[in-house]
């Protein structure tokens, strides 16, 4: 564990040095798209192809970017048209200060402006969180629903932020900087693999935007503005759509009983456990995860 961790720090070094230096412009890939949403800008990937007649929408969790999917992608395409995006304050999307109802917000107005017909929305993480929300509130939208290691509102909010407290960010926010990043991520890298050491090739693809300036203010104003105004726990009962939801047995960021309360709360749905499953399954359990996907998808 002591290598482990040292390892984790000396392969990154290069990307903490160069914390929030950057600008969005500095990082524009080849397979880059960008789109007006509202008042802010959208980077996302979309791979399309006529002859598909289903639409698939990925959205990922906090602190990464749509490169959470890139090993998914050309699997999902071979069959649908798949649009991954990046939520404001991450990836190459608008960096400022955010809230939960601002990138269900930014959801709406993707599939609005792309035109988007009864997609299949996958969200892993707190892009479950989103996608529960946006399937709630718009639920004649949507064709089907996947939820992975994710959580229901309500307890979102007792649970978890609300118990850290805007104060307590506060107080934190002025610590966060390129010598401190590496134990939070370190930490937080063993929370959410079985094999940390899996997260050591994928870092500066999941986490390059900490280069960028805006970064750290946009996720700190996400977890001091993570309510969703009027909606609760009960509003579950809105959707209308099949809905799957992914957890993996051995996660311990998101323990597998809320799995068991989102199945409760949301009608039609079903909850497969993925044996041995951490945090992020989609990554290290990807056959399980694109089966069950597919095979829902197809049911």
């Amino acid at each position: 564990m002591f290598n482990e961790f040292f390892n984790i720090g000396y392969i990154t070094s290069s990307l903490y040095g160069s914390y929030e230096k950057y600008s969005e412009k500095d990082f524009i890939f080849h397979d880059s798209k960008f789109i007006e949403t509202g008042n802010d800008i959208t980077h996302y990937i979309e791979l399309y192809d006529p002859s598909n007649k289903k639409n698939i929408i990925l959205l990922h969790g906090i602190m990464v970017n749509l490169n959470t999917w890139k090993q998914h992608l050309d699997i999902f395409s071979s069959s649908y048209n798949v649009f991954t995006i990046d939520f404001l304050g991450h990836g190459l999307s608008t960096k400022r200060e955010i809230s939960l109802k601002d990138i269900v917000d930014q959801i709406h107005l993707f599939i609005q402006a792309k035109n988007i017909k009864k997609p299949i929305i996958i969200g892993h993480s707190l892009g479950g969180l989103v996608a529960s929300i946006y399937a709630s509130t718009y639920a004649c939208e949507l064709e089907k629903l996947i939820i992975i290691s994710s959580i229901d509102y309500t307890h979102f909010n007792s649970d978890i932020l609300s118990k850290i407290g805007a104060s307590l960010l506060d107080f934190v926010e002025p610590f966060l900087n390129s010598y401190t990043l590496p134990f939070i991520v370190n930490t937080i890298t063993k929370k959410v693999y079985n094999n940390p050491s899996r997260f050591i090739g994928n870092f500066e693809d999941y986490l390059y935007h900490l280069k960028i300036k805006g970064f750290k203010k946009s996720i700190i104003s996400l977890m001091k503005n993570h309510e969703y105004p009027g909606f609760n726990s009960l509003k579950y009962s809105n959707i209308k759509c099949p809905t799957l939801i992914l957890h993996g047995d051995n996660d311990r960021l998101i323990f597998p009983d809320n799995a068991k309360i989102l199945e409760k709360n949301i009608p039609n749905s079903r909850l497969t456990m993925i044996k041995n499953g951490s945090h992020m399954i989609i990554d290290e359990f990807p056959f399980d995860f694109i089966s069950a996907a597919n095979e829902f998808i197809e049911s």
